[in-house]
């Protein structure tokens, strides 16, 4: 067991998460040592930068969610507008809801092209991908991938019609 374990205002402390705290204890002393500031100036400066980044992810989810309040009483279906979703599931629902209408006008080969955000993220702000290809796959094309193929409902009409056109073992001439 690797975690530490409450036990009323005690907390007893793994050999194992001992050895993670004496370690970022020594990375913190190199830090100071090397800026040539305390261990106790090291320390504020990381928990002012995490409060920091804690209150910007906040204010971030806070606009996005009064955007997509917004969006919802100012949504006019007369198509007098081109709607550019910022969410997630705003991207999802215009693609699903642009497949189905191509797929009943007779287009069955279709690219659809999403901007790539994560599910919690918002598409207003610019998204950086340390991880490359990999990540971005990971963390927002297969998300967006999957749930749009969830979402799209395009029945097809005449099934027979449609297997008799394809064939499995093309002509080559």
């Amino acid at each position: 067991e690797s975690k530490s374990e409450e036990q009323g205002d005690s907390k007893i402390i793994t050999p194992e998460a001992q050895k993670l705290l004496d370690r970022a204890a020594l990375l913190r002393a190199e830090i100071a040592a090397m800026e040539g500031k305390t261990v106790q100036e090291v320390e504020t400066e990381a928990r002012s930068k995490k409060e920091s980044e804690t209150k910007r992810r906040q204010d971030q989810d806070r606009i996005t969610a009064e955007r997509k309040a917004q969006s919802a009483v100012d949504r006019k279906t007369d198509g007098s507008f081109l709607e550019v979703p910022n969410t997630f599931d705003d991207m999802v629902r215009q693609a699903a809801r642009a497949v189905e209408r191509a797929f009943q006008d007779g287009k069955t080969r279709q690219t659809v092209r999403f901007n790539l955000v994560g599910e919690a993220q918002s598409a207003v702000y610019e998204n950086e991908w340390p991880g490359g290809a990999q990540q971005m796959y990971r963390e927002a094309g297969g998300p967006l991938t999957a749930a749009l193929l969830r979402e799209v409902r395009a029945p097809t009409k005449n099934v027979n019609d449609f297997n008799a056109q394809r064939s499995l073992a093309p002509e080559i001439k």
